[in-house]
């Protein structure tokens, strides 16, 4: 999950796993990059707060580094139906 309010992203990363997916937060790019790289994961999910330059470059990022994960953008009243929606 990226998202850029550090309480927020606390929150939806809580909600993720009390509902059964396994997640890490980042907020800043080269964070979330790096982390991308260090782990292997199903979805990589962006927040409503992310600028579109940033969400720009995470879909070419993250699409370069595994062409086929699934990149979810959505906002925290929606996510757990915009996840389902992505992995139906």
């Amino acid at each position: 999950m990226i998202g850029r309010h550090d309480t927020i992203l606390t929150r939806i990363v809580h909600l993720l796993e009390e509902n059964g997916y396994s997640a890490i937060g980042e907020s800043a790019n080269d964070k979330a990059i790096a982390t991308f790289q260090r782990n292997v994961f199903d979805a990589v999910i962006i927040g409503g707060g992310v600028d579109k330059i940033s969400r720009d470059f995470f879909h070419i990022e993250f699409t370069n580094l595994r062409p086929n994960i699934k990149i979810i953008d959505t906002h925290p009243s929606t996510i757990l139906k915009d996840i389902q929606e992505a992995f139906r």
